[in-house]
């Protein structure tokens, strides 16, 4: 009886002996963390495919978010673009002017602070121009692809949300103002544009996610679900698709351009704010 179990004692240490070794937590984590970015990837595809099938189970109502879209360009180009031309003009003026006064200090002749502070005042304008417009027709596409039926209610909420973002999207502004002061002045404004570049991208994920939350959340709520997205990454496979698709778009627009402009506008018109109005049903379908 002893050598059987002496037997059976050697034949089990040999079958673990043969058995695989165990991972260490390094490799286990690794395991985890691979096998989360693909079930990530798969429910990315899976919204993507869910916001497909409801663009094409009603594709009649897709005229509101492209009309909305379509409309804020018209209004903003109207609007805002005569706002901005005469903010140009001043600028292109006071540069000059501080040119020639100083060719190594950043100093503003005293005659041109007048004129400086009222292209800061005509900014602010455009600005303000540029808040109540966007939220007034992007609510809209927001407010279809979220299927709910109170819009005051909704459009109130966009505003609010939207308004918490006021701050740094100011800071963007002023920004964007200094880097265009400098390269009138023949400056460099590398730096400058990098950040205000990288700032925007930043703005615009916190506005696109925070927007996708309204039907459930708005204000704060929406902005910290926004930011725990970004940190912990969740939010980059979604907004990355969203920005394949405008650069595929964009893409192919300048190739046909140099064929027909004409062409390649109609083009424009017809990818970009379709794809628009099925870019915010699938960040529903993710966030929301």
């Amino acid at each position: 009886m002893a050598k059987k179990s002496g037997r059976k004692n050697k034949g089990s240490k040999a079958t673990k002996a043969l058995k695989a070794p165990k991972m260490s937590k390094v490799s286990r984590s690794k395991v985890a963390k691979t096998q989360s970015q693909i079930q990530s990837l798969s429910s990315v595809g899976a919204s993507a495919k869910n916001a497909w099938s409801r663009m094409v189970s009603s594709p009649l109502s897709v005229w509101r978010p492209v009309a909305a879209d379509i409309g804020f360009l018209f209004a903003l180009g109207f609007i805002g673009g005569a706002i901005a031309k005469k903010v140009e003009a001043v600028l292109i003026s006071v540069g000059a002017a501080t040119a020639q006064a100083s060719q190594t200090d950043f100093v503003v002749p005293a005659a041109q602070q007048g004129l400086l502070w009222s292209a800061l005042g005509l900014q602010a304008l455009y600005f303000a121009v540029m808040y109540i417009l966007f939220c007034t027709f992007a609510a809209v596409g927001w407010h279809w692809a979220a299927a709910k039926n109170d819009f005051p209610s909704y459009l109130k909420k966009f505003f609010h949300t939207h308004a918490l973002l006021l701050v740094p999207f100011i800071m963007l502004d002023v920004i964007w103002f200094y880097k265009d002061f400098l390269v009138l002045q023949g400056e460099s404004a590398v730096v400058w544009s990098a950040v205000y570049y990288v700032g925007l991208i930043l703005l615009i994920a916190f506005s696109l996610i925070s927007s996708a939350r309204l039907h459930n959340e708005h204000g704060t709520s929406s902005l910290k679900t926004a930011l725990s997205h970004m940190t912990a990454l969740t939010a980059l496979a979604p907004l990355g698709v969203v920005a394949l698709g405008v650069v595929f778009i964009d893409v192919l627009i300048r190739i046909v351009m140099p064929m027909s402009y004409a062409f390649a506008i109609i083009l424009g018109i017809g990818l970009l704010f379709p794809y628009l109005a099925w870019m915010r049903l699938f960040l529903v379908e993710v966030f929301g």
